[in-house]
């Protein structure tokens, strides 16, 4: 449990730092770049065993790593576009309630048990995340960029769905920060030339850097976290989920 607290504490870190952009005026992209570099880095300094790039290409997980990796950058800069096109009620909403996809994938899939009280727990910490966060846009949204929010549904589903996953059938208990730092990795080696080529047109501020590096660190950790939760709570990954989702 004290796992999946720290995993609640990181990602409100998360939202608390997407607001922070907005107020400041951070570029979104160039903190996200920044911020999978220091999540990265974060992975191998917090180890057991020292990093080896030979021994990390013969993970069973890579592949899993490399597409969770994508699927997260993808994810964070949708959602901060969402943030900005469609407004943070609805973008935050859609987030949370992605929860749902690897709720039922470990019902489903992995047959943990279904009692009356998940089932409730579950559905009112559905209804508790559209009551907490939901809040009339003072504008309303654009129909062109309705796919945003829905894309970020789809999105996080998948990639708690593939963690869970991972966890469940290729990860041991050694490879948790190695497994975290590998996701990041993947997401700054996409986001790097991207970075680069909007250099040439958009100079990088310090700020953005700083920004990208306190986004970083609690994202790692909020990764991090759910996985050795995951771990520890065998059979209760469906409420370890809901409870993520609502403690946010």
């Amino acid at each position: 449990m004290v796992y999946l607290l720290l995993s609640i504490l990181c990602s409100t870190c998360l939202f608390i730092s997407f607001k922070w952009f907005e107020k400041y005026k951070i570029d979104s992209f160039q903190a996200i770049v920044f911020n999978s570099i220091t999540a990265a880095i974060c992975g191998i300094l917090t180890s057991d065993s020292a990093f080896s790039i030979s021994e990390l290409l013969q993970k069973p997980w890579l592949l899993n790593a490399c597409f969770i990796g994508i699927a997260f950058i993808i994810s964070l800069y949708l959602f901060s576009l969402s943030i900005i096109k469609i407004g943070i009620s609805i973008t935050t909403v859609m987030n949370k309630i992605s929860v749902l996809v690897p709720v039922v994938f470990a019902f489903w899939f992995y047959h943990e048990t279904i009692t009356a009280i998940k089932i409730v727990g579950i559905a009112l910490g559905l209804l508790s995340i559209y009551f907490l966060t939901y809040k009339e846009e003072t504008k309303k949204p654009e129909q062109k960029y309705l796919y945003l929010p829905i894309a970020i549904f789809i999105l996080g589903g998948l990639t708690s769905l593939y963690i869970k996953y991972t966890q469940q059938t290729l990860l041991s208990g050694s490879d948790h920060s190695i497994f975290s730092s590998a996701i990041f990795s993947m997401a700054a080696i996409c986001s790097v030339p991207i970075l680069l080529f909007r250099m040439t047109y958009l100079k990088i501020k310090i700020k953005n850097i700083i920004g990208g590096i306190l986004l970083g660190i609690p994202n790692y950790g909020s990764i991090f976290f759910l996985v050795k939760a995951l771990d520890v709570g065998i059979g209760k990954s469906a409420l370890y989920f809901s409870l993520n989702s609502v403690g946010v």
